[in-house]
């Protein structure tokens, strides 16, 4: 019975990982500024671009601060990845660009960090600026603030000058709970991973073994070594038919065999900024409010 009802859990899985992925319409690169969900005033905005264009004479680093009416219908992350991979922000050579990422119809905020910046801004001082400059304020119902707040401190730690707040001390009767939220917290890390995996990797077959593998990692820590094994294998199965029913040749999806991605039907805007050919590989947090 235990058997059955994971390969129950697994079919839900199977559909989490290869979800239909909408074609997305990116808003136009406009400016250091995209405002897209009229959140800010027309100085903060100006505040805003003075400091990033600053930011970007002195370092080369790109940073973009953007507000959108709609994830339609994606996830954050991976409406963060493939925005910063479509505006290319940063510099091709450093791929050193930053997304703050704001989505008040869903109540989901999010840095998008490109690869060259993952050592600076690390996951976890994104995760820290969300949770201690952004969502408060969010919560207030203030969120010209919490961008305000979320975008000084992200210019701060690019130019080394960001301090963090102070550890709470954790008891030792915490330490079981903390145990168990990592445990949590690496088994849906791994779920919400999986479509950007699926987003990077333009390959059937590679796609189908990064789910796997992802599943056998998850199983294996709950359950006997054969039992995740067999549950990777079903995975691996399970991948294959299904994104076989689902990717077409010349459909319109944003995924097809041959590895192209449709951009949608955004443009760069014309007030003289533009990406200079940085990527994104995932890195970054998110939170919500």
């Amino acid at each position: 019975m235990r058997l059955l009802s994971r390969l129950g859990i697994l079919l839900v899985l199977i559909g989490f990982l290869n979800l239909n992925a909408q074609e997305i319409h990116f808003p136009s690169l406009s400016g250091r500024v995209v405002d897209e969900a009229n959140i800010l005033t027309g100085a903060q905005k100006k505040q805003l671009t003075d400091q990033l264009q600053t930011l970007e004479k002195q370092t080369s680093d790109q940073v973009v601060v953007v507000t959108l009416k709609s994830l339609q219908g994606n996830t954050i992350e991976v409406f963060g990845f493939r925005l910063g991979r479509h505006w290319q922000i940063g510099q091709k050579e450093k791929n050193n660009g930053v997304l703050l990422i704001v989505a008040p119809k869903e109540r989901k905020v999010r840095i998008e960090v490109g690869y060259g910046l993952e050592g600076i801004l690390t996951d976890g001082l994104s995760k820290m600026i969300i949770d201690n400059d952004i969502v408060p304020s969010f919560k207030k119902g203030n969120m010209q603030e919490g961008i305000m707040k979320g975008t000084k401190s992200i210019l701060e730690v690019l130019q080394g000058q960001y301090v963090p707040p102070k550890k709470n001390n954790v008891s030792r009767t915490d330490k079981g709970a903390v145990s168990f939220g990592v445990g949590v917290a690496v088994f849906f890390g791994l779920l919400f991973a999986a479509p950007l995996f699926n987003s990077i990797i333009n390959n059937m077959l590679l796609i189908s073994i990064v789910n796997s593998i992802i599943v056998f990692f998850t199983f294996v820590g709950v359950g006997p070594l054969g039992e995740a094994f067999a549950m990777g294998v079903f995975m691996f199965f399970g991948s294959i038919v299904t994104m076989m029913s689902k990717y077409q040749v010349g459909s319109d999806s944003w995924y097809s065999p041959n590895g192209s991605f449709s951009s949608g039907s955004s443009s760069f805007g014309s007030s003289g900024f533009s990406g200079g050919g940085g990527s994104f590989g995932g890195g970054g947090a998110s939170g919500s409010w």
